[in-house]
C-alpha cells in the first residue's frame, strides 16, 4: 500500500523547528521518525523542535549525538535520538538495540536513517530534509530559499499520524494541501 507524501518549504530555521514541534505535539508511543539529509540539512534542528513539541524536553538540551550515537530525552514521551553517521555497519546499529526503542513506549528518531533502513520498522515516518536548488525556486513559487522537507508515511500507523497533524501543518504552512502528491 502506498501513502501520499507531503512536501513542505522550510524558508528558515524557525520553519524547520515549527515542523518538528507540530509532529512532536501529535506523536504517539512507538513512533519512528527516519531523518534523511545531507550535512547541514536541518536534522538536528528538526529534532530540537520535535522534542519541544513532545513536551517536558528543553530543546536547548538537544544536540547531535554523533559522538555518543544515542541520547534519551525524557518528556511526555521519551525521545530516543540516534545519529548513525559514524557507524560503519548495520551490526553496529543493531548493537545499540533499535528494536527495543522502536517498539517501546517512547519515540525513536534516527538521523542518517538511510544508512540503517533495513533495520528500521517498515511502518515509520521518513522525512527527507534537503537544500533547495535555484532552479527549483524559479520553477515553484512555493519555494523562496532555504530547504524543504518531504514527509513519507511508510505504513498505516504513521499515515494516521500525518492525518492527525494535517490541520496544524496546514495552519503553519499555508497551501500545504495543494502540495500533496
Amino acid at each position: 500500500m502506498s501513502f501520499p507524501s507531503i512536501t513542505i518549504p522550510l524558508e528558515c530555521q524557525e520553519k524547520t523547528i515549527a515542523l518538528g514541534h507540530i509532529l512532536g505535539l501529535t506523536t504517539h508511543e512507538g513512533g519512528v521518525i527516519a531523518l534523511v539529509g545531507d550535512l547541514g540539512a536541518g536534522k538536528t534542528t528538526f529534532t530540537q523542535g520535535f522534542c519541544a513539541g513532545v513536551g517536558g524536553i528543553d530543546p536547548e538540551s538537544v544536540s547531535s549525538p554523533t559522538f555518543v550515537l544515542l541520547q534519551h530525552y525524557p518528556g511526555r514521551l521519551t525521545v530516543h535520538h540516534f545519529d548513525v553517521y559514524r557507524l560503519e555497519s548495520l551490526e553496529q546499529f543493531w548493537d545499540l538495540g533499535p528494536s527495543e526503542y522502536c517498539q517501546g513506549d517512547g519515540v525513536a528518531l534516527v538521523e542518517w536513517a538511510d544508512r540503517v533502513a533495513p533495520l528500521l520498522p517498515d511502518d515509520r515516518l521518513q522525512i527527507e530534509l534537503m537544500h533547495i536548488s535555484i532552479e527549483e525556486i524559479k520553477d515553484n513559487s512555493k519555494f523562496t530559499e532555504g530547504r524543504k522537507a518531504i514527509l513519507h508515511a511508510l505504513g498505516p500507523v504513521h499515515n494516521q499520524w500525518l492525518i492527525r497533524a494535517k490541520d496544524r501543518l496546514e495552519k503553519q504552512f499555508p497551501g500545504l494541501s495543494s502540495m500533496q502528491r
